[in-house]
């Protein structure tokens, strides 16, 4: 039986400074490696310069060419995390310019000798608060900004914001071409065929690699691999062996991590600030886990309200705005986007389900073609609420990966002929299973005469017999649970009344008819334009608005944290059960909270 087990993790660091990092995971998998380093790449907040006015400016360069210098020097982020978003700072009302969302840079220079240059570098910026300075401002020389002639001038200011990657690459903190984790190698000497050298054979290949790769050992005079440079193979992956006394293999679940900064953060604050925001992620994911487990999901319109016990602080909420065993829509609040995208992966390609894989056909005696029932079959969602119960078939121990046992399969039978003049329809439900956990989605539903997989005319017959294995949809579509999960984020709309009233009647009915899903109403009573289903938004009202000439006749704005979920599922497992498995999965994913690595204890200097 498959149980989602937790990995254990373990770590070594195996090279470590200021800026550069490379450590070695053990027991994990790719999918967490790859969530990490995008939430590296993007989602760890920095400090960059994002406004420049240039008052003079004499130089042979232009205001575009410097202000793209200015733009992408790395400022020291340590503050970051104290400091506001401009646009949601409380102090300036998301203007961006107060103290506690942005730093003020001036420059003034101006070339007086008359017969040599000045160099205007980082060195050169004044700023407005000590703690955000150019990554190289105590260096001995700055990062060149331009090279004045004689009597040229240049002065500026220039503000620094908060921001992250994923809104400009300015903010990323990691220097892009080094940062990536690879799948090491395992070297395995070939002793019987090394013993076959002599002495001097072994150094005159182990001369043929870089100097102290290989080692001839004094004491056995065995030919032995240096664990550094072991490392370093792997770090450079072009640097390859030739075939011969050495074989080569890899680890799948052991990766080397590479973090290469662009010194706004050293490695080590980045890497922190990377698995908190990642835990963060996890505890939102924890919270809703704890509440849907114990969740019935009885009843409309049902209130999500989840809190953390420590602070009394809301981590998540939501409501359920419909529900059905195939359907569910939800509006989350205290989410961020990027881990909705993850449980929307997450549900349409990793939540395992039971689908009819191969189909033995022993007689078909009707006019549809042998691969149209196959394809017809395998399309049919099982009921998969008890795939957990089953291995995969290529992990099975039972029937060592053939995937014909009942550990890993389930079979079904069909025998079917028409003895009668009018047609015979041969529907999911004329189907015998081998384990009534796993049947087609319908076989139970009395309402239903079943899916039909063919018509047999008088005299026809078919007699089958398939199996039913173990998936995700990453591998086959046909083992994906949904047929649809997507998401939008919520609006909110403000209609401005004074210019509502400015139009007729006739102009309101009008206007109101141009949105299909019905978002806005004219209350009888008042003639008034009121709004009725705010989570119904769409663009054409404000074209409509525009077309008519009364741009700003309702204002729409996007609430970031807010999302309107729905997901319609194949009937392979109910809505219900697909969330919770989903979250599941996601939590296994992300694995941080079995990972006790304190990196403020790594010695990097």
């Amino acid at each position: 039986m498959e149980s989602l087990d937790r990995l254990m993790p373990s770590w070594k660091v195996l090279d470590a400074y200021y800026r550069f990092l490379v450590f070695k995971f053990e027991g994990t998998t790719e999918s967490f490696l790859r969530v990490l380093l995008r939430i590296l790449k993007m989602e760890v907040p920095t400090i960059a310069i994002d406004d420049v006015e240039i008052h003079t400016n004499s130089s042979s360069f232009s205001n575009d060419t410097i202000i793209h210098r200015l733009t992408l020097i790395p400022l020291i982020s340590e503050l970051a995390n104290l400091m506001y978003y401009s646009t949601e700072c409380p102090n300036c009302n998301g203007r961006g310019h107060c103290r506690q969302c942005s730093v003020e840079f001036r420059l003034s220079a101006k070339c007086i000798a008359d017969d040599e240059t000045l160099d205007v570098t980082s060195k050169d910026l004044i700023t407005s608060n000590p703690s955000v300075v150019p990554f190289d401002f105590f260096d001995p020389t700055g990062s060149p900004i331009v090279k004045l002639e004689p009597g040229e001038e240049l002065t500026l200011k220039a503000i620094a914001r908060k921001g992250i990657g994923k809104v400009e690459v300015k903010w990323s903190p990691l220097t892009q071409a080094k940062a990536n984790y690879y799948c090491p190698a395992q070297f395995r000497t070939n002793e019987e065929l090394m013993e076959t050298f002599t002495l001097e054979q072994k150094k005159q290949w182990v001369a043929t690699f870089p100097d102290y790769l290989f080692q001839i050992d004094p004491h056995t005079q065995k030919v032995v691999l240096d664990e550094f440079y072991r490392y370093k193979m792997v770090v450079n992956p072009e640097g390859t062996l030739e075939p011969g006394p050495i074989d080569v293999f890899e680890e799948k679940d052991t990766f080397i991590f590479i973090v290469e900064t662009a010194r706004a953060l050293n490695a080590s604050q980045l890497l922190m600030n990377a698995l908190e925001i990642l835990k963060q992620k996890l505890l939102s994911l924890h919270k809703l886990e704890d509440h849907f487990l114990d969740y019935d999901f009885a009843g409309l319109a049902s209130d999500i309200e989840i809190l953390d016990r420590g602070s009394g602080e809301r981590i998540v909420s939501g409501k359920i705005l419909e529900i059905q065993d195939r359907f569910l829509k939800i509006k989350f609040r205290g989410f961020d986007e990027d881990l909705i995208r993850n449980l929307q992966n997450t549900m349409t390609w990793e939540v395992p389900t039971v689908a009819i894989d191969v189909v033995i056909i022993s007689k078909n005696c009707n006019s549809v073609d042998h691969c149209l029932i196959h394809d017809r079959l395998t399309a049919i969602p099982l009921t998969s609420d008890a795939a957990s119960s089953l291995h995969y078939s290529i992990d099975c121990p039972n029937c060592q990966g053939q995937g014909y046992c009942h550990l890993c399969s389930v079979v079904f039978l069909l025998s079917a002929k028409c003895i009668r003049a009018e047609t015979l329809d041969v529907t999911t439900k004329d189907i015998i299973c081998s384990n009534l956990a796993f049947v087609p989605f319908d076989f139970n539903d009395t309402a239903s005469r079943g899916t039909v997989i063919v018509q047999l005319e008088e005299g026809d017959e078919v007699n089958l017999k398939a199996i039913a294995r173990k998936g995700t949809g990453k591998n086959e579509q046909k083992y994906s649970p949904v047929t649809t999960v997507n998401y939008f984020s919520s609006v909110e709309v403000r209609i401005n009344e004074e210019l509502m009233e400015t139009l007729t009647l006739e102009q309101k009915k009008d206007w109101v008819a141009s949105c299909p899903a019905n978002m806005f109403q004219i209350d009888p009573q008042t003639q008034k334009v009121v709004l009725s289903h705010p989570e119904a938004y769409d663009q054409k009202v404000t074209w409509k608005a525009e077309a008519m000439g009364k741009p700003g006749l309702v204002e729409i704005c996007e609430k970031k944290d807010t999302f309107m979920f729905t997901v319609e599922t194949t009937g392979a497992l109910t809505t219900s059960q697909l969330l919770k498995k989903a979250v599941e999965i996601l939590k296994q994913k992300l694995l941080i909270e079995y990972m006790d690595i304190n990196i403020s204890l790594l010695d990097i200097n």
